[in-house]
Order: structure tokens, then C-alpha cells, then sequence
């Protein structure tokens, strides 16, 4: 009897492991792949079994669909050409089901449990999109500080700074931000010192008092011409080139805005209106746009930006959202009380009862009046057509509304005139007379 050879024995191992494979394939299944590859390792089908292995894996995971499903399989098969869309499902799927109830406090605790997912940015978005609308420096502080990571970060910087400066410059304890409060320290140097306007060449440019150019001269001409003989105070200027372009430009000679201006306006607070032939635009100092196409624009109370379009006013927030449908005719601030006008109806009132109705989302006021009289700042005669009321900023009557009866405001005492009789509204001496008409 022949012995086998080295060449039969491996001719037979070869044999077994394809008859092996064949029955594998005609199972198809991961226990199957993973056994061949147990038995034969280095064998010549391993990375096909893998590749098999991996979609089968995949694919079984898919059927299932939760993150905990795509969380295992990342952790199991770190290597799989899968891993990167696994890894994508895991955490899109954990952000949907831990913020399912859309509740600000789920996205705050997303960010602080799962630091390190793409989803982080997302849940920031939302904190920044629904904690801001008040338009505090108290707002932009608490998301500064609790969100050091917000992409929104260097826009809430640059507000603070044009609104509230002394809050601004207490944040050089933050080192996070130290290279943004350093660039903007500059920015307030350069505004410190008025500019003078000179002519070289034919080119305007910008002097200090002392004669020093801090802005060397190249520009054609000045937006608002009446200023060429004035000291500017403005921490922003309007230029124009000799090609036409029209800019506005901050101390530091950087261009923020350029397009068709007519003029522009700086309404505080940070914030320019831009006058185009054919709309006006918001923009803030740092370069950032806003709103256009808008009729008109104006800031509120110190509060909010104000914004017009055909429709009407709509109230809006620093960073850019509209808060209230554009349906007033009117939106100011009288003495202590906030108006609103559509038509001929008129209310009155007080900044708790707007910046509530903005934080719920549902900023209905009354329109109870067609017309007022400012007693003081926070003393108001509202008229609606035969009636008169007396309202206090507090949101008291201090005279309910009356009809055929005329209001008198006294220093120590209130009264309402009728055909008859006078009615006294002054608790005391009510009490000591005993009754209040006579």
C-alpha cells in the first residue's frame, strides 16, 4: 500500500475545507461563517466570510432598528465596512429617543451625558433657538458659559459687547473665550478716539486728533457726506471705492457689509439698518445679516428689534428670529407700558405680560382702548368709545371702565365725573366718609 504523501494530506485538507465551504455557503448563516473561519483561519475564503459576515450582521441589525442594536454592533464589529453607518444610525436613533418629548431639559441632559456625539451641536441649536428670545444679557451669559462648545458662541460674544459692555469685559475670566474677548478689546480701543476725515491724493482716509492716520486714505468718497467735516464718533463707516462699491466698515478698516446702499442707520445695540433701493436689511457690527426685505426696523423698549414688512410689525430677537406674526400696526413702549395697535384698537401692557407671552410662544394682547392719555410713566387714561379706565403699569385699574363718565387724576385722589354725581376712588377716604359717590 502506497503512504500518502505531504502533497495527499494536503490535498485532502483542501478537499474538506471546499466541501466544507460549499455546505457553509448553502447555510449562509454568521454561526456558519464563524465556525468555518474557527476551523480554518488562514483560509483562502476568510475574507469573503468576513465580507459575508459583515452583511449579515448588518442586516440583521437593520431589522432591528434601535440604538442599543447599532451600539452592539459597532462595539463587535469595529472593523466592518458597515461601521461608519452603524455608528451613524446608533446616534441618530439615540438622539430621537432620548429627546422623543421635545423638552428642553432632555436636550440639556443629551449634551451633558453623550458629550461626544454629532448630536451635541444639534441639541445646542434647540437650547440656543429657545432660550434667547428674552434678549438678556443674563440669556446670552447662561449659554455662553453652560455651552463653552456652541457654534453660536462668537455671535453671542459679539452682542454682548454692543450691548452690555461691562457684562462683556467680566467674561475675560473665561478662558475658553479669551481669544475672541482679546480681538474685540482692540475693536473698543480703536472705537475709544474720534477720527477725523483727510484727503490725500484726491483718496479720503482717517486721522485721531493728534494727526495719527489710522486708516490710510483709499477711499473714494463717504456715504454720508455731511460727515467729511465732522469728528466721527461712530464705530462704523460708510465708504464707497472709485469702482462704485459701497461699504460699511468698522475702526479696524475691516468691510462688515457691502451692497447698494442708499444709507444707513445705527440703531444701537449693535445693530445697523440698511437702506437698499429696494429693501432694508438688519445686520449686526460683526458682519452677520439679520433679516432683509423688510419696509422698516427699530429697537423696542431696549429689548427687542422691531421689524416692518407689508403685512405689518413683528416683534424679533437679537439673533435673528421673528417672535410674533407681522400683524400690528404699531409696536412702542409708552412710559412704562408696551402698545400695540392694529387698526384703531389699542393695548397696553407691561413687559412681564410680553416677555411671558413670548416665552410661551402665544403673545396675544388685549385691544381694549382706541385711544390714551400718559398721565405719567406709569399712570395711563385709556378711551374706548364712551367708557374711560384709569391703568397703573402693574396691570391694576385704578378706575375700572366706566361709561358716560369723565376720569380726573388727582395728586392724592382719583375721581369719575357723571351727570349727577362724582365718584371718589381713594380706599381712605372712602372709609372715612363711608361711601364713595356724592
Amino acid at each position: 500500500m502506497t503512504p500518502f504523501s505531504l502533497l495527499d494530506i494536503e490535498k485532502t485538507n483542501t478537499d474538506i475545507e471546499n466541501q466544507t465551504y460549499e455546505k457553509v455557503l448553502s447555510r449562509y448563516t454568521l454561526d456558519a461563517f464563524h465556525s468555518f473561519l474557527s476551523l480554518y483561519p488562514k483560509s483562502a475564503y476568510r475574507e469573503e466570510f468576513f465580507y459575508n459576515i459583515d452583511s449579515l450582521a448588518f442586516d440583521s441589525v437593520t431589522q432591528i432598528h434601535n440604538w442599543e442594536s447599532y451600539e452592539n454592533y459597532v462595539k463587535v464589529y469595529s472593523t466592518s465596512r458597515f461601521s461608519e453607518r452603524a455608528q451613524a444610525h446608533y446616534e441618530r436613533l439615540l438622539y430621537e429617543e432620548k429627546t422623543a418629548n421635545d423638552d428642553l431639559n432632555e436636550f440639556k441632559k443629551f449634551i451633558n451625558e453623550y458629550p461626544t456625539s454629532r448630536y451635541v451641536t444639534v441639541a445646542i441649536d434647540v437650547i440656543f433657538e429657545r432660550t434667547l428670545d428674552l434678549n438678556t444679557s443674563h440669556c446670552f451669559l447662561d449659554h455662553l458659559q453652560n455651552y463653552p462648545q456652541s457654534p453660536h458662541n462668537e455671535e453671542l460674544l459679539s452682542i454682548l459687547y454692543h450691548m452690555s459692555p461691562e457684562v462683556f469685559f467680566k467674561l475675560s475670566t473665561f478662558p475658553e473665550f479669551e481669544e475672541n474677548i482679546d480681538s474685540l478689546q482692540v475693536i473698543s480701543q480703536l472705537n475709544a478716539q474720534p477720527l477725523l476725515p483727510f484727503l490725500e491724493y484726491g483718496k479720503i482716509g482717517f486721522m485721531n486728533l493728534e494727526g495719527t492716520p489710522i486708516l490710510k486714505p483709499k477711499y473714494h468718497s463717504l456715504l454720508k457726506q455731511e460727515l467729511l467735516c465732522q469728528t466721527l464718533q461712530g464705530d462704523i463707516i460708510g465708504v464707497s471705492s472709485a469702482s462704485g462699491i459701497k461699504q460699511l466698515i468698522n475702526r479696524a478698516g475691516t468691510s462688515i457689509y457691502s451692497g447698494p446702499m442708499i444709507t444707513y442707520e445705527d440703531l444701537g445695540f449693535g445693530f445697523l439698518k440698511i437702506k437698499e433701493p429696494t429693501q432694508i436689511k438688519i445686520i449686526h457690527k460683526s458682519g452677520k445679516l439679520l433679516f432683509d426685505k423688510l419696509i422698516d426696523a427699530a429697537i423696542v423698549g431696549g429689548r427687542w428689534l422691531k421689524i416692518r414688512r407689508e403685512e405689518g410689525w413683528a416683534l424679533a430677537t437679537y439673533t435673528g428670529k421673528t417672535l410674533t406674526p407681522f400683524t400690528y400696526d404699531e409696536i412702542n413702549t409708552v412710559g412704562d407700558f408696551w402698545a400695540f395697535r392694529v387698526g384703531k384698537q389699542m393695548a397696553f401692557h407691561n413687559l412681564s405680560f410680553v416677555q411671558k407671552g413670548i416665552e410661551k410662544k402665544q403673545l396675544t394682547p388685549d385691544f381694549l382702548a382706541d385711544d390714551y392719555e400718559l398721565i405719567n410713566d406709569s399712570v395711563m387714561l385709556l378711551y374706548h368709545e364712551s367708557e374711560q379706565a384709569l391703568l397703573e403699569g402693574n396691570m391694576n385699574f385704578l378706575i375700572p371702565w366706566e361709561a358716560d363718565r369723565d376720569i380726573y387724576v388727582g395728586d392724592t385722589y382719583h375721581y369719575t365725573q357723571g351727570i349727577s354725581d362724582y365718584k371718589i376712588y381713594h380706599k381712605q377716604i372712602i372709609k372715612d366718609l363711608g361711601y364713595k359717590c356724592f
